[in-house]
């Protein structure tokens, strides 16, 4: 289920939790794969403020309080404050949290004003940060979010498999319909999808680990310290993640930080996980995954993106429907062992 809140939605909300009339409102979408917003509002009197908005397409709220109390005990992040949870669907057809949001820029937003040695810098304590995310396990696999559907489930490989069908079902009924090019569709997935369950290609995970962010692009998610009016020199550290209602608990290949990680990244996660072939194939089902999810939330053609932030461009329908192909290419052959 793909849902987006709409400005006089988000207005609603805002006025809700602090009474006052608001002159101006500005929302920003979160990643692709969750309905997540930062709503930057103007009240009267010229008073500013930042809220993180978490729509929770789930009938219950208590999972979300735990897991940010999870990561805030097991990791250097500072917890957002839960300022108003929602479960009376007056507002919106879905429970939502409203949170505090820091005033800190997104990578998404200064990334090229950052010189290469602070790029480094992030992306070694980005990686760091991930390996410390990484060490937190659970019991069940599957989404953070959804206990009460989830958490009898202790294979991934069934986990996964059930996550890739029902993105699959999707898709495949999508209106209008997604038309995959060269000829390819769902039933080659199925059946590439088939030989790896049972090659047992997903049997090796374990234990379930905190997987942050199983998207395609987070860098809109994660948030940095620095001191904007000498940035070429300023230390910069990241200060918040968002993006915790897409959570899951699986594989930590399947973080999207190990899509294509740097040096540095790697050097601060405490080195390659990819050892072996097979961990290479799963990070292409795990990339076909998301570039799928993502495509529920995107139109073909896409709109061009807004760049009043000045980031870099983000993936577009037709970016991502070349991205599919490229993963079914290559999953045609990819070793399992």
């Amino acid at each position: 289920m793909s849902f987006s809140v709409t400005d006089e939605q988000a207005q609603a909300i805002v006025k809700a939790y602090c009474g006052a009339h608001i002159k101006k409102l500005e929302i920003v979408q979160l990643g692709d794969l969750h309905a997540e917003y930062v709503l930057h509002i103007v009240q009267d009197g010229d008073q500013q403020n930042t809220f993180t908005l978490l729509v929770v397409l789930s009938p219950t709220l208590s999972e979300h309080t735990k897991l940010i109390e999870l990561v805030a005990s097991n990791s250097p992040l500072s917890p957002p404050t839960i300022l108003k949870s929602d479960l009376s669907l007056t507002i919106l057809p879905t429970p939502y949290l409203l949170l505090t949001h820091t005033a800190d820029p997104s990578i998404w937003a200064i990334r090229p004003k950052l010189s290469p040695h602070q790029s480094t810098i992030v992306d070694l304590r980005l990686g760091n940060l991930m390996r410390t995310l990484h060490r937190i396990e659970n019991d069940w696999f599957g989404p953070c979010n959804d206990a009460a559907t989830w958490k009898e489930c202790v294979s991934w490989q069934i986990c996964f498999s059930t996550l890739m069908e029902d993105i699959l079902a999707k898709v495949e009924t999508s209106s209008p319909p997604i038309v995959f090019p060269d000829g390819q569709g769902v039933g080659q997935i199925r059946s590439y999808l088939g030989r790896a369950i049972g090659l047992f290609l997903f049997d090796d995970v374990e234990v379930p680990t905190l997987v942050w962010y199983p998207g395609l692009n987070c860098d809109r998610n994660i948030f940095l310290s620095a001191d904007l009016s000498n940035l070429p020199t300023a230390d910069v550290s990241i200060s918040e993640l968002t993006g915790w209602g897409s959570a899951i608990w699986g594989d930590p290949l399947m973080e999207i930080s190990l899509r294509a990680p740097s040096t540095a990244f790697l050097e601060g996660y405490g080195g390659t996980p990819f050892l072996f072939r097979r961990q290479h194939t799963k990070r292409l089902w795990y990339t076909l995954f998301a570039a799928l999810c993502a495509l529920m939330h995107v139109s073909i053609p896409a709109e061009v993106p807004s760049e009043k932030q000045g980031g870099a461009t983000e993936c577009k329908g037709e970016d991502i429907l070349e991205l599919v192909s490229e993963c079914m290419n290559a999953l045609r052959n990819a070793p399992c062992y």
